[in-house]
This record gives C-alpha cells, structure tokens and sequence, in this order.
C-alpha cells in the first residue's frame, strides 16, 4: 500500500491584548518522523509579564522537548500495536518534566502552577494517532466535511455554567471523575486519566489541522474549500475577525499546523 505524503505548513501569532505578553502558543514538529505538537501554555499570573518573562511558555518548551525526544528514540522501531502506549508514555513523561520545573517554587510562590494544553500527535503508516488536553482544536477535512477530533465538551459545559477560569483550573483540572473535567499537562499525576487518546486513519486528499483555542471560531465558521485552500498566515490574518464583537472581546494567541496528506 502506498504511504501517504505529507507537506506541513504552521504559523504562530501573539495576542493583542492590551497588556504586553509573548505568544504562549507553542509548536513543534518533525515531518520526517510525524511527530506533530501543539501547544497551549496557561498562566494566571500577568505580573510576569512585567519583564517579558513567561512561565507557561517555559512549560511550552519543556513539555514539548521532552515529549519529542522520548517519540524520537522509539517511533522508528515501535511495532503499531504499542503506538498509543508509547504516545501516552511520552505524555506522561513530558507531564513529569513540568512536575519537576514547578518545584522552583511552591504554589504560593507561583500563585497557579504554570501548565500547557493542546495536542500532541504521530501519524505512522496512514493512521493519524493523538492525545489531547484541554481545548485545542483538531480537525480533518474530507471531502467537503470538516471531522472534528480534540473537543472536550466539558469546556462547553463550564462556558454554559459561566464558572471563572479560576475556579475552572483550581476545580476542574485533572479530576476524572467530575463530569466537567478539564485535562491540562501542569504536573499532576491524575493528568494520565483526563487526557482523551484516540487514532484516525487518513485517506489521500486528508487535510489535518491542530490549532490552538483561539483559532477555533474561524475555522469553525470557515468554508471546507476555502480552509483547503489558503495557507496557515492567512488563516490566522482571517480569524482575527472572529476575535471582535460578536464573536469575542479580545484575540488570543494563535498557533496552527496544516497537513496536507497526498
């Protein structure tokens, strides 16, 4: 059978919140071996940002790195069947590292422990194999249908619910058995039961999209065949419309990978 070929475009975009903040938002991605993370990093601490510091975008980075490096030593040799033990192997490694990096200071210290979200996925012999946290977005376009993957509908729930995201994080993350449950790599072992870990297998013509919550609405709202269609930038130029009233107040940090599988 034939492997699929894949071409990977991305883009990042900062916010443009009235406070000054680097992009949070985080990729990293090998095409070679399918290695594909994306990265949402959650602080609740803006005065960090006073000397253009950043702790989530720390976690970024650690998180990222690690969980690379451990896909990286065995996605040549695994055998498919040990594919998702080994993907949620390297999560759970990668949540360890952000374990070890929050211990510079207690909790008092850092008000919320510094932590990242979003989706880290291999794809290996046509199957698009992930593990997601938090609200990232995934999707496949097929045809004219957009296959969402990702979602956590409990992130629904507490918008409905109108709960502060401060009570969300302090609540809500990692707690499996609460039916609003709310996954976050922040160091805690209980993230080995929230995450949600799954695989796709992709026909020829599959676009894949991993995209950050705040590229959500556009690419929600946008035409199959457009999305198809442009690049990465300009998908992030275009949801900077869905970023102001109706649709919202502010625009959050922008990270998106597209693959096109021929």
């Amino acid at each position: 059978m034939e492997k699929i070929k894949y071409f990977v475009t991305s883009d990042l975009k900062a916010n443009n919140r009235e406070f000054k903040k680097p992009n949070e938002d985080y990729i990293l991605y090998d095409v070679e071996n399918g290695i594909y993370i994306l990265l949402d990093g959650i602080t609740r601490v803006h005065s960090e940002y006073i000397d253009g510091t950043s702790a989530a975008f720390e976690v970024d980075k650690i998180f990222a790195d690690t969980v690379y490096e451990y896909l990286l030593k065995r996605v040549k040799n695994v055998d498919k069947n040990e594919i998702e033990s080994v993907l949620r192997s390297a999560v759970v490694e990668g949540n360890s590292a952000v374990a070890k990096y929050r211990l510079k200071k207690t909790l008092e210290e850092w008000c919320y422990y510094p932590a990242t979200l979003g989706i880290v996925a291999l794809i290996y012999d046509r199957t698009l194999y992930y593990v997601c946290a938090g609200d990232s977005l995934g999707a496949i376009l097929r045809g004219s249908s957009k296959l969402y993957f990702g979602e956590q509908q409990s992130v629904k729930a507490i918008d409905i619910n109108k709960f502060s995201k401060d009570i969300r994080y302090s609540t809500y993350c990692n707690h499996p058995d609460n039916e609003l449950s709310y996954a976050v790599f922040n160091g805690d072992e209980a993230l080995a039961d929230a995450i949600e870990q799954s695989f796709i297998d992709l026909h020829p013509g599959d676009i894949v999209i991993l995209a950050s919550d705040g590229m959500e609405r556009y690419i929600k709202f946008e035409k199959v065949e457009t999305l198809r269609t442009i690049s990465p930038e300009k998908m992030t130029e275009l949801s900077v419309v869905y970023d102001k009233p109706p649709y919202a107040k502010y625009s959050d940090d922008k990270a998106i990978i597209k693959i096109v599988c021929s």
